[in-house]
């Protein structure tokens, strides 16, 4: 069965102390002042954890890069459409939805304010909100730019308030070189080292027992990777490495199956 556990998590990880502003904190700490960026599916603006106590939504912008460009597409990105806390009131961000409610579950553990049940908070619960729906539909190279392009986005968006940001990705993918040495992932360190109040949160991800990723440091001798194909899935293999430390590398792939098929 399925059971909320946000109660716990404030408690496990502390977060409730520093609601309370527990010795040695000077004061309690719930979020005020802060805007919360959440990169991830969507999210239901209209759950009542997500509104103050007029009724008004704590989320002051949603990048939505499912929807089609029209005129709240935002600039200098130039793909899907954005809405403000003001159209969210208004009712005028209707087109918008949290394509699993994956972001919402997420958005709830850093910010709700448990409003809708009394209970259930998240560790910010009196932060601003701004919500980046991804689209996940799209090859693994321009997701990842649309990342980029979302870290961006929120930070200049914190930046015209004046205000300290962080920003959770709980979404990844499995390709890529992972070693935080491609273009976007350093454009994204620029982004956080270029001025002071700016963080990004990464999930960890859930794959943590699956045997995806393989390094070795070459030598003049012969390496062998063996893996068993026990699916009928099919099987990617990239390589990833600094040009000049692959020139002198010599690779082949094998494979000791030909039927069904092989490509």
């Amino acid at each position: 069965n399925v059971q909320a556990l946000n109660d716990k998590m404030l408690i496990n990880n502390r977060i409730d102390l520093v609601h309370q502003g527990v010795s040695p904190l000077i004061q309690g700490y719930d979020g005020s002042g802060v805007v919360v960026g959440i990169i991830d599916t969507g999210l239901d603006f209209t759950h009542p954890d997500f509104k103050d106590s007029l009724g008004q939504s704590r989320v002051l912008w949603i990048w939505d890069h499912l929807l089609a460009n029209g005129t709240n597409t935002p600039l200098p990105y130039n793909y899907g459409q954005e809405f403000s806390k003001a159209a969210i009131d208004a009712g005028n961000a209707s087109t918008h939805v949290d394509q699993t409610a994956h972001g919402t579950h997420v958005t709830g553990i850093a910010t709700a304010n448990g409003d809708s049940l009394a209970a259930f908070k998240g560790a910010a619960p009196k932060a601003d909100i701004i919500a980046v729906s991804l689209n996940f539909n799209i090859d693994d190279e321009t997701w990842l730019s649309s990342i980029a392009d979302a870290v961006h986005y929120i930070f200049s968006k914190a930046d015209s308030l004046n205000k300290p940001c962080v920003i959770n990705i709980s979404a990844g993918t499995y390709l890529g070189s992972h070693d935080g040495k491609d273009l976007q992932a350093e454009a994204i360190d620029n982004l956080i080292t270029a001025q002071n109040g700016r963080m990004v949160v990464a999930a960890a991800g859930n794959a943590g027992n699956y045997p995806l990723h393989l390094r070795h440091q070459p030598n003049n001798d012969s390496t062998f990777t063996w893996f068993r194909q026990t699916s009928a899935n099919p099987v990617y293999i990239e390589f990833w490495a600094d040009t000049a430390n692959l020139n002198a590398v010599q690779f082949t792939i094998g494979a000791d199956m030909t039927t069904p098929s092989y490509t």
